[in-house]
């Protein structure tokens, strides 16, 4: 069903929220999911088994290579490369990035402002104890203890929030 078909206060699939919010994001990552199926047609089963495209960012298409060999040979079919980029699936790609070893981890946050870090928390053994008695006593001593803790820092990290439910 789609969004125009859609009655109010219907439940809407996150994925199509997502694909709204970020057209050209989810567009993109849609041509690099493609290219690294197909990998093997752009530059061939034996460098495809050594490689594989990792991201894709503006006119940037990076690539990790098993070997220090098979990234030299990835760098010197540049230009096939691009034109068979550009033929299949319409990428412009200007600059090819070719990394020896595995992908280094993407960030799971879409670029925005950084988020707020806080500071540690710093747990009162009294006030654990003071929740450890609070617990009920058919619980064993290391699920009363765990417990105990997690109510400590939940009123240490919130404080205003737990005087409202004792």
């Amino acid at each position: 069903m789609s969004a125009s078909n859609r009655m109010p206060g219907m439940a809407v699939p996150v994925g199509e929220v997502l694909a709204r919010l970020m057209p050209e994001r989810n567009e993109r990552v849609e041509k690099l999911k493609e290219v690294a199926k197909e990998w093997g047609s752009v530059v061939g089963p034996a460098r495809a088994r050594k490689s594989a495209p990792f991201a894709l960012e503006g006119g940037k298409l990076r690539v990790a290579s098993d070997t220090p060999h098979a990234a030299q040979q990835l760098v010197r079919m540049k230009g096939n490369i691009q034109r068979a980029l550009k033929r299949r699936w319409d990428l412009e790609v200007e600059e090819l990035q070719v990394i020896v070893g595995q992908p280094p981890p993407q960030p799971s946050r879409v670029s925005g402002p950084p988020r707020r870090s806080c500071a540690p928390v710093r747990l009162d053994e009294e006030e654990v104890r003071a929740f450890r008695d609070a617990c009920p006593a058919e619980l064993d001593e290391e699920t009363a203890m765990s417990l105990a803790r997690l109510r400590a820092f939940f009123a240490r990290r919130f404080p205003g929030e737990e005087k409202g439910r004792r």
